[in-house]
């Protein structure tokens, strides 16, 4: 009862696909998704360019897988899903890629249909890198000459202004160091004059001082002079005195 339950829940679809969908690794895509999500059935490709798939799984999985089938890239297109909905038959163990005996061929010539656009691709791509790299060899070469011609104006112009703006500052320099000169000698032969006159000051100082010390010693010969006579009067005086008492 629960297994008859279960095959009741499945679904089979037939389902028809358009666009480019063949020699783009669509069958591929679609047995990956068929793995991922569970479902049983095939995939092929048809005559007329379109692919076939036969699917089988519970209904809302069947839904799932026929919009991850709606493969819309660089490579595969789907352009229209036609499903037709029956019950599952349950033939299916799996889910594989039906490979025609046609197919190994018409592959091998496909595969040297792009391998032929895919080397004149490269050459072309080739060619146009190599265009593109002379280009810019050519841009690069006249922008770092302009860049060097730029730099050495710039730097001959530095250095003009440099030698200018540094002279100018030496001259300055040899002017204030000239002034220096200059008033360091005025100020050295303002302090001879001074110190000249201070040391005559001194040497008449000295002078006199010299002649006070003359006047002094004749004075004080003087008053000794004085001090001699006083005291002879004096000892006169008393021998008078001693007499007139005798």
């Amino acid at each position: 009862m629960n297994q008859n339950s279960k095959k009741i829940m499945k679904k089979r679809a037939d389902i028809l696909i358009k666009g480019d969908v063949q020699e783009a690794g669509y069958r591929n895509r679609v047995r990956r998704i068929a793995w991922e999500l569970n479902v049983t059935g095939t995939v092929e490709n048809l005559d007329t360019g379109d692919v076939r798939v036969i699917a089988e799984g519970e209904e809302n999985v069947l839904k799932e897988f026929i919009r991850e089938i709606n493969i819309k890239n660089e490579i595969a297109n789907v352009e229209n899903i036609s499903p037709e909905f029956s019950g599952a038959t349950g033939e299916f163990t799996g889910f594989k890629k039906v490979v025609k005996e046609n197919e190994v061929g018409d592959r091998l010539d496909t595969a040297v249909e792009y391998l032929k656009m895919i080397i004149k691709t490269v050459k072309e791509g080739d060619a146009q890198i190599i265009e593109t790299v002379r280009d810019g060899n050519k841009e690069l070469g006249e922008k770092i000459e302009r860049g060097n011609r730029e730099l050495g104006e710039k730097i001959e112009s530095g250095n003009q202004y440099l030698v200018k703006e540094l002279g100018g500052r030496i001259d300055g320099l040899g002017v204030k160091m000239d002034n220096f000169h200059h008033d360091v000698s005025q100020r050295f032969d303002l302090l001879d004059v001074k110190y000249g006159i201070i040391a005559e000051m001194v040497g008449r100082a000295v002078e006199g001082m010299e002649k006070t010390d003359k006047n002094i010693e004749k004075i004080i010969e003087r008053m000794e002079k004085q001090q001699e006579n006083h005291n002879q009067v004096i000892e006169k005086l008393i021998n008078a005195l001693i007499e007139n008492r005798k």
